[in-house]
């Protein structure tokens, strides 16, 4: 749809009392506009809202309304947070959602909490989503039967918010670094008993990401639609799971592969820079070559001449 406005030229139209005219200034005056202080706001509105969307999204399941917005207070200093009434509701915003934890009261209605678990653990897109129950009940039986559908804390009620605070921190933080080492070295297959597991579809769903972009990456075309397809995954699925799996978008991911395999055959000294950024997929060496500086802070060229150095031809 389209509006068109008409605007009369010149004032003749107007009465006397319908308007007041001031002549017109010269142009030097046009042009000496004179200075109005800026409203200059205490921070930069984009960077907030930037720091604002990246900030961990926690999902809160509670079915008792004062817990649920007093749960939610606490942590929306750190956290961005959604909430839900129940586990039926619960499951379906985790699944769209894709949080990077879950807050859950055990006994709620519709779905309760072990029920919503159990699903959750099940389904590919939030199988890796660390989970804390919450409940009155503190028998051993009880957290046991928690622990044996996958949920990675149990904390009694009542419990210390700061306590709760502390722990959902360290969650995060340690899903975060278990990730990165998972990347790192993708022969990574023990972990300690003090972090949280990976489950086997998860450790799977990463092997066949890596194993799909290794397999492409020489293409410059190749992108995170052929990633998605070969895993048998959607590309809203696979983005968010990959997202909260490894904090990468996945064009992030297949570049980080790119760079890191450009590396070990830098490590080989058999290929140029040119020849190797080829190898890996990008378009261009001098983009190769940004791209690796930004990552291990030397230029390809620079690191291949530490290489020699460190390694000399016999």
């Amino acid at each position: 749809m389209t509006f068109t406005v008409q605007i009369k030229t010149g004032k003749q139209h107007f009465q006397n009392n319908e308007a007041d005219f001031v002549p017109s200034p010269a142009e030097s005056s046009i042009l000496a506009v004179p200075s109005v202080p800026a409203l200059t706001p205490e921070y930069n509105t984009d960077t907030e809202e930037q720091a604002e969307t990246t900030k961990p999204l926690v999902l809160i399941v509670e079915d008792n309304n004062e817990l649920r917005k007093f749960l939610g207070n606490q942590l929306s200093a750190h956290y961005r947070v959604e909430a839900a009434a129940d586990g039926a509701i619960g499951l379906q915003k985790a699944v769209e959602l894709v949080p990077e934890l879950i807050i859950s009261d055990v006994m709620m209605p519709n779905m309760n909490g072990i029920e919503m678990l159990d699903a959750i653990k099940h389904t590919v897109t939030t199988s890796h989503i660390p989970v804390v129950l919450l409940t009155a009940k503190s028998s051993v039986e009880h957290q046991m039967e928690g622990m044996r559908y996958g949920a990675d804390f149990y904390v009694t009620k009542p419990f210390n918010t700061d306590y709760v605070l502390v722990l959902v921190e360290s969650l995060i933080r340690q899903r975060r670094q278990l990730f990165d080492t998972f990347l790192g070295n993708k022969n990574l297959v023990q972990l300690s008993p003090g972090e949280i597991l990976i489950t086997s579809k998860d450790e799977q769903l990463l092997k066949q990401v890596i194993d799909t972009v290794e397999k492409g990456m020489a293409d410059s075309a190749f992108n995170i639609d052929d990633v998605a397809s070969g895993i048998g995954l959607g590309r809203s699925t696979f983005y968010k799971k990959l997202k909260s799996l490894t904090g990468l978008a996945p064009v992030e991911f297949v570049k980080e592969m790119r760079l890191k395999r450009a590396r070990q055959i830098i490590d080989s000294g058999e290929y140029t820079i040119a020849e190797i950024s080829y190898m890996v997929g990008f378009s261009s060496s001098g983009y190769f070559s940004t791209c690796f500086k930004e990552k291990y802070n030397q230029s390809p060229s620079q690191y291949l001449k530490s290489v020699k150095a460190t390694h000399p031809a016999d």
